[in-house]
Parts: C-alpha cells; sequence; structure tokens
C-alpha cells in the first residue's frame, strides 16, 4: 500500500497515467447504459444523458480498493501460486462491481438526485470496501483449505 499510495500522490501519479483507464470505465459505463435502453453519450471521461451526466475522477475508479486487496492476498501467508488467481478473480470482480455501482449511481442521478452524494459518498464507498474485505476473506478460505484439511485429520 506505501508504494501504490506513493506513486499515486507523485505529480506523475495524480491524474495523467490513470486518464486512459478512467476514460476505458466512462466508455463501459456508457455502453452498459445503452444496453439497457438509455440514451447515453460518452466524451473522454464523462457520461452524459439529455437529463444527467457524471464524470469519471480519480476516486471513482476502484483503484484504492483494489490496491487494499491486492496487498491483503500478497501479505497473506500462502504460496504464490496461490495468490495470482486470487489476485486475478478479485480484480475482476471488484472491476464488474465498480461498473455496477458507476451504472447506479448514474441512475441514481436520473432519477433520486437528491440522494445521489449519500448512495455517491456514503454507501458506495463504505460497501466497496467491505466487499474487498469479503473477497480477500473469501479467497484465504480457498487459499488455505488444503492446510486445515491436514489439520482436521491429525489426531
Amino acid at each position: 500500500m506505501g508504494l501504490f499510495y506513493g506513486f499515486i500522490h507523485t505529480p506523475e501519479g495524480v491524474e495523467d497515467p490513470f486518464r486512459p483507464y478512467l476514460a476505458l470505465i466512462a466508455r463501459l459505463t456508457g455502453g452498459t447504459l445503452r444496453l439497457l435502453g438509455y440514451t447515453a453519450t460518452v466524451d473522454g471521461t464523462t457520461v452524459s444523458a439529455p437529463e444527467f451526466s457524471v464524470e469519471i475522477v480519480r476516486g471513482c475508479d476502484a483503484m484504492e480498493p483494489m490496491a487494499a486487496f491486492i496487498a491483503a492476498v500478497l501479505a497473506s501467508p500462502v504460496p504464490f501460486w496461490l495468490k495470482v488467481p486470487g489476485i486475478l478473480t478479485g480484480l475482476t470482480a471488484l472491476l464488474v462491481i465498480n461498473l455496477v455501482r458507476i451504472v447506479s449511481l448514474f441512475f441514481v442521478g436520473l432519477y433520486w438526485r437528491s440522494a445521489f452524494d449519500t448512495i455517491h459518498l456514503d454507501v458506495w464507498q463504505a460497501a466497496f470496501i467491505v466487499l474487498a474485505i469479503a473477497f480477500w476473506a473469501v479467497w484465504v478460505q480457498w487459499a488455505t483449505r488444503e492446510r486445515r484439511e491436514r489439520a482436521d485429520e491429525l489426531p
């Protein structure tokens, strides 16, 4: 986590390296909204509908929960070869949930604008941290199952 925070708080890490990733999130959000039948356009990192628009900025990228998840997996005392599938699966799940989060926030902005800040800042941020921890806990159970099974077999 120190390396992650050290990088993102340097002048080089603040925004520019993440802009293509943020634009990708915006394109995925716009595509998802269009699949759901909504008129959505994407311009860089902004997703717009006639009634509402949202800009995908640092913090909307799920980078901190993903970094915390990776750090927790790497710090766990299990063989490295068990960490790789955990990291890949956990990151994929967190990326998908982040897309769900952004799409849901778009709907909140469209239909319940007065609740947008609360849902965005209080509900989803806390939920995302809890989900990252839960994914790590599930991975730990999977990665240590053989060790627990062997311990259960000892007299």
